[in-house]
């Protein structure tokens, strides 16, 4: 590991020198060799933008003699097209007169201006000056690919300038493909619309719907898959130009838990809590209870005359009563009482705050109310009743094994005086 990092920070750095000539790059020549830096030397304006766009210079020095109106094009066009901001941008010239043309033509994007012939010590000091911007622009990006989040810096536009190993490995693209594009390409529509009215909205001085406020939304991969994504949203910018960073979390494998978690506690038939999940929150009513929270009431239902919808209508007449059973049990029931679907025919009802045999036979007899209604499967007109066996917190025991023995206990003694009441009746 040590070994790895002391080579790659004797990396030289690699300056590239763009003018319609050799004679700049051969003015420096002696100082970048002294300070270990690369040079390499273009006179083609369009392959100095290629090489910059690959990431393979560190270090631009522009030669005034491409003349004012190419020179502040190139600058431009580095800053603002390829969105490179953390490349150092050195002019030789004449001072004076470039300082004043820059000033007003590209204000803020060009780093030092040197007088031409060069100072020897003043290019010492410039290019050494540069090598430590660039050093710290090789930790600042190194630190940035070893973070698990995917973080972009964008513009006021929506241009991308910074896009990191974790944002090119969720996106599935490249930062060379993407730097200078617009941030839209990452966001599925309508998210890509409303993307643009926020920011502008931002920028104009309204109130940030966005910015500095994390949220979930959707991003976009370049196999055209949707991903859900936590991301925030801060403002960086700085008397150079408007930069906005967001650090985004891929929700996936979160999504993915959750969803098992959903599944292992769920019934998939009727998209009721299980059993599992029912003895989960029993264990929870005891606890509460026995802290001084709410009492509360256990009701263990089991369907009378459902399996004859089995024989005679086949399962999925079967399935299609139990799903309207559950639904029929839920509406029926306020917003924090817990009805489970326990298996078969069989379902659980937490009452909470109950803690009377009145209050709690009342609302077993509006369950079976509930259920009284036929259910039309098919054509045919199923009637279904419930037995319901009824336990107290903590009458009939204090623990979920105590409570869950007593109300199937009751259960089964309703449903024998049930069979015995329509023997007589017959």
């Amino acid at each position: 590991m040590t070994q790895r990092a002391n080579e790659t920070r004797r990396l030289p750095i690699r300056a590239l020198v763009v003018g319609p000539g050799s004679a700049l790059a051969e003015a420096i020549d002696g100082c970048c060799c002294a300070l270990e830096m690369q040079l390499r030397a273009l006179t083609d304006v369009d392959a100095a933008c290629r090489v910059l766009a690959r990431g393979e210079a560190e270090l631009l020095l522009l030669d005034a003699a491409l003349g004012d109106t190419a020179l502040v094009a190139l600058v431009h066009r580095v800053r603002t097209e390829l969105c490179i901001d953390g490349v150092p941008i050195v002019v030789g010239g004449d001072a004076r007169r470039l300082r004043a043309v820059l000033h007003e033509r590209a204000p803020g994007l060009v780093d030092r201006v040197l007088d031409v012939p060069f100072e020897h010590d003043e290019l010492r000091e410039c290019l050494a000056a540069c090598r430590r911007i660039v050093a710290l622009q090789r930790g600042w990006h190194a630190a940035l690919d070893h973070v698990s989040e995917a973080v972009i810096v964008v513009d006021e536009v929506g241009r991308i300038h910074t896009f990191n190993a974790a944002a090119q490995q969720l996106f599935q693209w490249s930062t060379d493909e993407l730097r200078g594009r617009h941030l839209r390409q990452l966001m599925p529509t309508p998210h890509r619309e409303r993307h643009d009215v926020y920011l502008q909205r931002y920028l104009d001085g309204g109130e940030p719907r966005v910015i500095g406020r994390g949220r979930v939304e959707e991003g976009l991969r370049r196999d055209g898959s949707r991903f859900l994504m936590h991301l925030n949203v801060d403002d960086i910018s700085d008397s150079i130009g408007v930069r906005f960073i967001g650090v985004i979390r891929d929700l996936t494998s979160e999504r993915e838990r959750d969803e098992l978690r959903e599944r292992a506690l769920h019934d998939p038939l009727t998209s009721l809590p299980n059993r599992a999940h029912a003895l989960l929150r029993l264990h929870q009513a005891c606890g509460s209870a026995a802290a001084h929270g709410p009492p509360f009431a256990l009701l263990y239902l089991d369907l009378d005359r459902f399996k004859p919808v089995n024989d005679t209508l086949g399962h999925p007449a079967g399935d299609a009563v139990l799903v309207a059973v559950a639904q029929r049990l839920r509406r029926a029931l306020p917003a924090d009482d817990f009805v489970a679907r326990l298996g078969g025919d069989e379902f659980l009802v937490l009452l909470i705050g109950v803690d009377a045999p009145a209050q709690a036979r009342a609302a077993a007899d509006r369950l079976r109310a509930a259920l009284a209604q036929p259910v039309v499967v098919d054509g045919h007109a199923v009637t279904v009743d419930a037995s319901v066996g009824v336990a107290l917190w903590s009458a009939d025991g204090r623990d979920a094994d105590a409570l869950l023995a007593a109300a199937d206990r009751a259960m089964y003694r309703v449903k024998r005086a049930t069979a015995d009441a329509r023997r007589r009746d017959a």
